[in-house]
């Protein structure tokens, strides 16, 4: 005789990670397996719901073009944070799910910068380290979620006598040089980073200055090609990068300027070092901690859908005189005229050229795949909620354009510019004959200096 028996096949789900909490209109990459189906049998449906939401809120959505990709909403007015249930649903069996908990706040989620005193955190400087002597050096470990951590360094020099503030200083790129011995602001024997940081520092006999703070995410300190991409270096994203810097610059809030509310706290970074700043203050909620930030050749990222995008199909203002509407679009040219390669690195693991995610989008590759990735990683997240976290009256703004620059930093940063109020913007300066590199002109230094010693004041 002959039989037949029928098993039940169980399955479970699983969505990794279980928990975790991002900003409003940050992502988070989930995966799910499913446990008990064979390797042919793992494809899930994702969905996301929010119970507790009412009105216009919703829970945001899993990125049909990225499956696991999670991109949280906008928060209304009024509320200041969500529970999002993010659910993987089996295809080979559709009674079976998994289901993630995501925490959604207003403000993306600062790291941790260890150690947590100044006193411990000293180190000796390097005698390559250059520029402005009679510095104190830093060494910080900095973690942030769902990245790899990352060993940052500062340089540190006093004024003479009692400092009327702190400014901070980044350099572009993945911000891995010290601002008065960058290479870029170096044009025969004018220093303008130097220039910039001694005028800081002594603006005159008898006058006041400012304690200056310099962040390295690399060199001088430590030189391996490990680390030549800095706070850039994926994978994650450049807006989970970000972090590295925004925690840093509480870190100095906190332990160089003594979280001093009498005196101001400044900043001012050049091209990537701009967009780090602006995502410290329009993700990160350090708006309240700076009196100034001044922004110069940037901020590049602001609408990284754009930026990563054919360049016939997004135009920007250029505020400089004469000049006509300029691409959005970063260049993928290839080699060091690349610049959508810096932009590549923050979904790349260190030591890896894969994947090219900007590069193919500006060479339109993909078909736009990952468009709704780079909005959510963008500076200005969320068009619909402009700003998402507006910069309070208590900080001014300012952003300075070199009149020679033809790359995308002009048109990004005049966006972040008209996007960011109500503050105390200043008028988008021009700065004449100057390039991209605004501190390699002296004209750019002294616009800059010019403009912190003016604007880093309590307001």
């Amino acid at each position: 005789t002959t039989g037949q028996a029928l098993v039940n096949i169980h399955v479970v789900v699983t969505v990794s990670p279980a928990t975790d909490t991002i900003g409003q209109g940050a992502n988070l990459q989930l995966a799910a397996t499913v446990i008990g189906a064979s390797s042919a049998d793992q494809n899930v449906d994702w969905s996301a719901a929010c119970g507790q939401c009412t009105g216009q809120q919703t829970a945001g959505i899993v990125d049909p073009k990225n499956p696991g990709l999670y991109i949280a909403p906008g928060i209304e007015s009024g509320i200041n944070t969500l529970q999002a249930a993010i659910s993987a649903t089996s295809t080979f069996d559709t009674q079976q799910s998994g289901t993630a908990t995501i925490t959604v706040n207003k403000s993306d989620p600062l790291g941790t910068a260890t150690p947590a005193t100044a006193a411990a955190a000293q180190m000796t400087c390097p005698s390559s380290i250059g520029g402005v002597s009679g510095a104190t050096c830093y060494q910080l470990n900095v973690a942030c979620d769902a990245i790899a951590d990352w060993t940052v360094y500062l340089k540190v020099n006093p004024t003479t006598g009692t400092p009327i503030g702190t400014v901070i200083l980044g350099t572009g790129g993945g911000g891995t040089s010290l601002y008065d011995n960058d290479p870029n602001f170096i044009v025969e024997s004018f220093n303008g980073g130097q220039t910039i940081v001694q005028d800081l520092l002594n603006p005159g006999v008898g006058m006041p200055g400012y304690t200056t703070v310099q962040v390295s995410f690399g060199a001088p300190f430590n030189n391996a090609a490990s680390v030549e991409n800095g706070w850039l270096q994926g994978p994650g994203g450049v807006r989970r990068l970000a972090c590295r810097y925004a925690t840093v610059a509480d870190w100095v809030y906190k332990n160089i300027h003594n979280s001093n509310t009498a005196a101001p706290y400044c900043a001012t970074g050049n091209s990537g070092g701009s967009g780090a700043i602006a995502y410290a203050v329009s993700e990160y909620a350090l708006a309240s901690e700076f009196s100034l930030i001044e922004l110069t050749s940037g901020p590049v990222m602001t609408l990284l859908n754009q930026g990563c995008n054919l360049c016939s199909q997004y135009s920007g203002s250029d505020p400089c005189p004469g000049i006509p509407p300029q691409p959005m679009c970063f260049t993928a040219s290839g080699g060091t005229g690349s610049t959508s390669a810096i932009i590549d690195k923050a979904y790349q693991a260190a030591g890896h050229t894969t994947p090219t995610l900007c590069t193919d989008g500006v060479n339109g590759i993909g078909n736009n795949k990952n468009f709704s990735r780079f909005l959510s990683d963008s500076i200005e997240d969320d068009p619909g909620v402009t700003p998402a976290l507006p910069i309070g009256l208590s900080t001014a703004v300012n952003v300075l354009f070199g009149a020679s620059d033809t790359s995308n930093a002009v048109p990004q940063g005049e966006q972040w510019w008209n996007a960011v109020g109500p503050t105390r913007l200043l008028t988008p300066i021009c700065v004449p004959g100057t390039p991209h590199a605004i501190p390699s002109t002296p004209a750019g230094a002294n616009q800059i200096v010019s403009d912190i010693q003016s604007q880093c004041v309590l307001h």
